[in-house]
């Protein structure tokens, strides 16, 4: 019997456009926060 080989790539990100960084601000949402 023969196998088949896959390759998969996967890109991971995220949109942060509601967040103001990651490291914890005064006064605005970060990423650390949440």
């Amino acid at each position: 019997m023969m196998s088949k080989r896959v390759r998969l790539a996967f890109t991971i990100g995220y949109i942060g456009r509601h967040f103001h960084g990651s490291q914890i601000q005064p006064d605005v949402r970060t990423v650390q926060e949440n």
